[in-house]
């Protein structure tokens, strides 16, 4: 039988993809329907007919995962239920190009012959206090040194690995490196990683709208984004720290259940934020107003399907989603998939030492 703090963490992932997906439409600009830019009408009733039936139908797809995973999970194979929510990622992104294609044939009847500029606009930069940098590592920094005093009183022994049951199953002998390794040898990779996506928003273009207002709500969102990634980082060393806690046994083992907690704590974190600020800030300052007419861009053909942005002309290398909340990488700029290798190498250098040190 599968343990059930696996089902107390697999079940609001599922329902959090579900939810997540279906209010996507909601939350992108007016003008952006499943990936497509629209000019004309953007509340026309059969668009908002598609998002209604969008949502609708994600959910439907996450109460059913959520019901297959809480009856099945006494039967089946702990694998098969790990595969389950990236099958219901995949189900609902054929929903997304289900809804995509109509938005298609409908948007030939909504254009009308305004005129058509070019979707890129010069780099705009934020400012964001260094200090919201530097928070992740005083936690880290004040963490260590807990280790460092408590060192002493860490069995020579001790587990390093534990079973979804609770138990522990690999052990390791005392040293620093297997003491630390968790919010030393993993925590500092990830905090760099986290400081590099940060700066990379900070240098981020403001998106496709040249108009003052937009200006100011992607500049506003860049900021509160960065924060957000921060916070994101804080939350993840806080979890590393309660796992490498219970293996000193300075926290009870019984009280393994208390890892999950601070990860569960960023999914509500990302969905608050989405559904306040909007895709590159469109919700925020709505008072605002705009002394020019607005610009209609065709830009469409610079993301494939709506989710992979290519564009040579743009030399920005992130850029906001088309579909969704956040930023995506410019796939014609050669840095772009510097930043993958890069990331991927450390991760790939991560689980060799992890494997490969006695």
């Amino acid at each position: 039988m599968i343990p059930l703090l696996f089902i107390l963490i697999n079940v609001p992932v599922i329902i959090f993809i579900g939810l997540a997906y279906g209010l996507i439409p909601y939350l992108t600009r007016p003008e952006l329907v499943f990936g497509i830019r629209i000019k004309g009408d953007v509340y026309n009733q059969k668009i908002k007919s598609m998002k209604f039936k969008n949502l609708l139908i994600d959910l439907l797809i996450s109460i059913v995962f959520t019901l297959l995973t809480l009856i099945l999970y006494v039967y089946i194979n702990i694998i098969v239920l790990l595969i389950l929510p990236l099958t219901e990622i995949i189900l609902v992104l054929l929903v997304y190009f289900y809804f995509r294609s109509h938005v298609r044939l409908l948007k030939i009847n909504l254009e009308d012959n305004q005129k058509v500029i070019s979707s890129y606009i010069p780099k705009s930069n934020i400012k964001v206090s260094l200090l919201w940098y530097v928070f992740p590592w005083i936690e880290l920094m004040f963490f260590i040194i807990i280790g460092i005093i408590y060192y002493p009183h860490i069995p020579s022994r001790f587990p390093t690995h534990f079973g979804l049951s609770g138990k522990p199953n690999e052990y390791a002998s005392k040293s620093p490196y297997s003491a630390f390794f968790l919010i030393l040898f993993v925590g500092v990779p990830v905090t760099v990683v986290f400081d590099v996506l940060s700066y990379a928003i900070q240098r981020s273009a403001a998106g496709n709208s040249p108009t003052k207002k937009s200006l100011i709500q992607f500049r506003s969102f860049n900021t509160g984004m960065v924060k957000l990634l921060m916070g994101i980082n804080l939350i993840i060393i806080l979890n590393m720290f309660l796992a490498a806690a219970i293996t000193w046994e300075l926290i009870p083992k019984s009280y393994i259940f208390i890892i999950a907690l601070p990860v569960l704590l960023i999914f509500p974190l990302i969905l608050w934020y989405s559904v306040t600020t909007g895709q590159t800030g469109w919700k925020k300052y709505p008072y605002l107003k705009d002394n020019e007419h607005d610009n209609n861009i065709e830009d469409d053909k610079e993301w494939a399907g709506g989710l992979i942005y290519h564009n040579k002309e743009d030399n920005r290398i992130l850029v906001p989603k088309r579909y969704g909340i956040g930023y995506t990488l410019n796939f014609s700029n050669r840095w772009s998939y510097i930043i993958l290798i890069i990331i991927f190498a450390v991760i790939i250098i991560s689980l060799l030492i992890a494997l490969l040190h006695p």
